[in-house]
Parts: C-alpha cells; structure tokens; sequence
C-alpha cells in the first residue's frame, strides 16, 4: 500500500470513528411500558438487522393481546461506503387478561428474541357524567388542518380543552388513532386563560402530527382526557369526536421510483478542507431537510457517486425534528474527497425530486454538476490550493497555505462532525420519547 493510500485510509477510519455503534441483537423485541392495564394500548417495537417485507410470526401474541395495524419501515446507515439496513415493525397491542403475563419470544427466520414479563391490572370503572352544567365544566375540541391529504403525507390536529377548574396533574392525554400510519405528538400541553363566551376560562392545547398511509376514506379517532378518581369534574375519560379525512394516492411518481410529499424542502451543499495527517482532504456535506414528512421516507441516497473513485461515503444520518408546525426531517450525508494527483475531477451534483403538497405540483431541488480543480499544492503535505470559477461551470476553492487557513478547514470539518453526532444524539432520544406515545386510544 503506498503512501497515499494508506494515509487516504488513516483519514477515513478517523472519520469513522465518529459514526461507530454497538452492533444490535439479530432480534430484538421491545414494549413501551411492562405495567400496563386492560384499558392501555401499548407499543410493541421489532427490530432485525437486514431488510425484511413480513415480520416474524406474531400468532403467539394472539392468545393474550389483541394486535392493532402493523407499520414496517426500514433504518439503513451508510458507514465508508458500507450499507447497513435494520428493519423495523411497531404494532399497538392491549391485553385481554389480568395478572402476570408473559410476551412470548417470536421467531423470524433462525432468530428468536427474549420473552418479557408484564404485569396487567383491572382497567377503571367508567363514572357517568352526572349533568350537561358538570360536562359544560370541562370540554374538548379536535379540529384538523385539511380534509384531504396525500398518502404519507402531514395532517396536524390541533386539540383545545376548555375548563374551569386547573387539570390534575396526573392528567392522561390520550393522543388519536388512525389504523394505518403514524401519530406523533408534536408538544406537551400548554394552558392559558381565556374569555368564552363572557365567562372566564382555562384553555389547554396541544397538537399531533399524522400521517395515514392508508388510501380513501379513512376514521380517526379523535384523542380523549382520561382523568384520576375523586376528580373534581366527576368525570373519568372525555373523548373527541371521530373525524374523517380522504388520503390521496400518490400521484407523483420519480426515477428513483421515490415519493416524497412534503410542504417544502432545502437542499444545502457545503465543501470545505480536512487537514488531517501529512496530506489534507476535501470534505463534502450534503443535508435535505423536509418540512412535513418523517424520516422513514427520506432518500436512500443525496449523491450517486458510484462511478467516481475519488468519493467515499463515511457517514450518513438522519432524524426528526418536532414543532407545534409538524414534523421536518433532517438527512446529512458526507462524503470524502481524496484525489491521488492534481488536476480536474467531476463535481457530481445532487437532485431531489419531490411533490409540494401546499402547491399540488412536482418539485426538484438540486445542486448543479460542475468540475473542480486540484492544484499541486493540495494533493502535496506543503498545504491545500483548490481553484474555482463559477462562470466556466467548474467549482475551484481558493485557500492559503498559512496557519489560520488551515486552523479554519480544521475548524469547519469538526463542526461538521459535530453536528452529525448532535443529530445521533437528537434521533435516539426523539426515539426514546416516541415508545412512550400510545398511538391508539383504549377501549
């Protein structure tokens, strides 16, 4: 191996470093809470390394849970040019019997996960409600923000509580349910003081995010308050009203045989030096963020680098940022630049082709093709000089051999490492919180 090459692959088992994690069980099998009631739906959580279509055989389930609609999606990593798939399946499941019961171990394929203990108690006794000026005491609202939605793509609802007396604290917001897709609660519930009607008021709100994946016609549920004993509402659980909303299907269909609807998307396309070793390194970071659609739907790929041997892939993450506006979608990948000689390499630009459904109209977002010039004194350890012009369609940068240049490239690429581990960090506690949300309101 000689100098160049091995100094290219120094750099980018570094990089790696960064993105490195503990290799997961074949199979694992994960509940949202091990205490449950009759009255709880809870969230069971599959996992298996690999790409499957069918999950492992749930009958075993079936004895002592009742099983809600199941939703796969796939989780791939890409770590120096390696692809990683996981997939996973969540379903809603609630317990038909009391006592200690046992989650069986499934099987999928040669692979079979732990048994689980859980512990089931009696659901409440549901208290009628004494009088219509008792009801008027505490009241909810679900109101949506459209009656029609495209498949996979953002429905927010918004609730609002209106009562007189302050909430107990262990209030139980139930969130609504939808038989095919996903709901995420966007905030936690916050109160203030209002006038209706010339009479004085709490109003709580809090909102959802959801998105069916079921076409036609379909029923939400709308979400409930389920209150403690001895409330002084008299009153135990308070639903919504059911709402009905058509999904659209996908109308839009892409070469890259991807739907991707969403109300907007971004596409940012930074380049800056990585002196690390004898020789330094362009680092390349491409991030498609999109506004109303989860990170399950993202792209597989930012950039078809296939045919170019000087780009190596040595990291790629995405996750979900939440605001009472819904859900955007963050997805970063970097890439790695080692050019063996100086000279002039194709600059492969990026393109997402995406359906803007504020518009109703096919959309793409893309960052141009061009060249980009090597000089002598880059691909050398004496310091790092790429040129560009804009005008000839070639991408040239520009930087002097100094300290401070070199303190700057240093600077810029950790910042980009960094940034990608806050997004690591963001994604596994954003799915730590998502196990605690019930997506289906018990009956």
């Amino acid at each position: 191996m000689n100098t160049k090459l091995k100094q290219a692959f120094i750099t980018v088992f570094f990089i790696c470093c960064f993105f490195s994690a503990s290799a997961a069980a074949e199979l694992q099998v994960n509940i949202d809470r091990q205490s449950l009631t009759l009255d709880d739906r809870a969230l069971l959580t599959i996992e298996a390394n690999g790409d499957f279509q069918l999950p492992p055989d749930l009958s075993p389930l079936q004895q002592d849970f009742r099983l809600g609609a199941i939703q796969r999606s796939l989780v791939t990593t890409h770590t120096a040019g390696q692809r990683q798939s996981r997939t996973r399946w969540q379903i809603p499941i609630s317990a038909k019997t009391t006592g200690s019961v046992i989650l069986p171990p499934l099987r999928l394929q040669n692979f079979m996960s732990e048994p689980i203990q859980l512990s089931i108690a009696p659901g409440r006794e549901r208290a009628p409600i004494s009088s219509t000026a008792q009801f008027n005491d505490l009241v909810i609202e679900a109101r949506l923000d459209r009656l029609i939605v495209y498949k996979n793509a953002q429905l927010i609802m918004d609730v609002t509580l209106f009562h007189r007396q302050p909430l107990p604290d262990d209030t139980e917001f139930v969130p609504p349910y939808i038989e095919s897709g996903r709901v995420i609660r966007l905030q936690a519930p916050s109160t203030r003081t209002a006038e209706v009607n010339r009479e004085p008021y709490l109003v709580t709100e809090f909102s959802f995010a959801l998105f069916p994946n079921e076409e036609g016609y379909i029923r939400i549920e709308g979400p409930a308050l389920r209150l403690p004993e001895g409330n002084r509402f008299l009153l135990d659980e308070l639903l919504a009203d059911d709402l009905e909303v058509e999904v659209l299907p996908q109308v839009h269909d892409t070469h890259d045989g991807h739907w991707l609807p969403s109300e907007n998307v971004f596409l940012s396309d930074t380049l800056g030096s990585l002196p690390l070793g004898e020789e330094p390194r362009l680092l390349r970071s491409l991030t498609l963020t999109a506004v109303g659609l989860t990170s399950d739907h993202l792209p597989d790929t930012l950039l078809l680098a296939d045919p170019y041997p000087h780009y190596t892939l040595v990291g790629r993450e995405s996750n979900e940022h939440l605001s009472s506006q819904g859900v955007t979608s963050v997805l970063q990948e970097l890439w790695l630049l080692t050019p063996e000689q100086e000279g002039t390499y194709p600059h492969p630009g990026a393109e997402i082709h995406w359906w803007d459904t504020l518009s109703d109209q096919a959309r793409i977002t893309s960052r141009p093709h061009g060249e980009i010039t090597i000089g002598s004194e880059f691909v050398t350890s004496t310091g790092s000089n790429v040129d560009t012009s804009t005008s000839s369609g070639k991408t040239n940068i520009e930087e002097d051999r100094d300290f401070n240049s070199q303190r700057l490239g240093l600077i810029t690429a950790t910042l980009m490492l960094l940034s990608v581990l806050a997004y690591t960090l963001y994604q596994r506690w954003s799915q730590h919180l998502n196990r605690r949300i019930t997506l289906k309101r018990p009956v």
